[in-house]
């Protein structure tokens, strides 16, 4: 691994050209919103708080950032000499292991004292962390959970229903619930919860002085105290727990000026 920092976009509108020629990157994106374009594929995509985006080295891309909803994220630099060429570009984190893992990585500059146990251990939680990647983009890679979480990410501030999700992807309601189940082992209506509530924690982590009713309302859920029991069930803490632990995540772990925006 070359490095990993923990990254805050600025709150300026910026579209800028990145290419890392040697290193390929993971950004494991914890709140806030990420667009690219990729100039070679003639394709543009936006990640949102859950997502990681993968480049590959020498991948050329151009990046924009929202200031409204401002990207914060970890970023990781490292060598791999023949990914994948199937890998997709990004995926969803369902059980948020990679962002734990990268929490992880990020510690270990801090608690490791003995020089020579860092790269070895950076290696083998990065190595858990590609291997989580494969896996992950395999779930997804069908055409209709990609479809669903396009729509979601698309009508975020709406209430969605699973009629509307099944007539998006043109099946009837009941079909559409099995095979997505099959594909996923999930229900439809559990990761449209799911991608509500992560995004709900990213505006938590960026403006904690929000209201809790005001973040229902953006996210389209019907008032807060729906909200506070969704974040309590899919993260097992409560609005105030997820504001104290990410303020003190802060202190331990300043955003670190060697890196910039990729």
């Amino acid at each position: 691994m070359e490095g990993i920092y923990f990254f805050k976009a600025p709150e300026r509108k910026i579209r800028s050209k990145c290419c890392n020629e040697t290193e390929c990157q993971f950004i494991v994106i914890t709140a806030g919103s990420y667009k690219a374009f990729i100039p070679q594929e003639k394709k543009d995509f936006t990640a949102g708080p859950g997502d990681v985006v993968f480049w590959r080295a020498g991948e050329v891309r151009f990046e924009e950032n929202d200031p409204y909803n401002p990207t914060k994220c970890f970023s990781i630099y490292f060598s791999w000499p023949n990914p994948p060429d199937s890998l997709p570009h990004f995926c969803y984190d369902y059980n948020h292991l990679i962002s734990l893992l990268a929490e992880i990585l990020l510690d270990i500059k801090d608690i490791v004292y003995k020089p020579d146990l860092i790269k070895p251990l950076s290696n083998a939680y990065l190595t858990t962390i590609a291997a989580e990647y494969i896996r992950l983009t395999r779930l997804n890679e069908d055409e209709l959970v990609n479809k669903v979480a396009k729509y979601v990410e698309e009508h975020m501030s709406e209430p969605i229903r699973l009629s509307d999700l099944a007539k998006y992807v043109g099946l009837e309601v009941h079909h559409f619930g099995r095979k997505y189940k099959a594909l996923t082992g999930r229900t439809p209506m559990y990761d449209v919860k799911h991608r509500k509530v992560e995004h709900a924690k990213g505006m938590l982590i960026l403006e904690p002085r929000r209201t809790l009713a005001n973040i229902a309302e953006r996210v389209g859920i019907k008032d807060a105290f729906r909200l506070s029991r969704l974040i309590k069930r899919y993260t097992r803490l409560t609005a105030r727990e997820i504001r104290k632990q990410y303020k003190f995540s802060q202190v331990k772990n300043p955003i670190s000026p060697v890196r910039k925006k990729t």
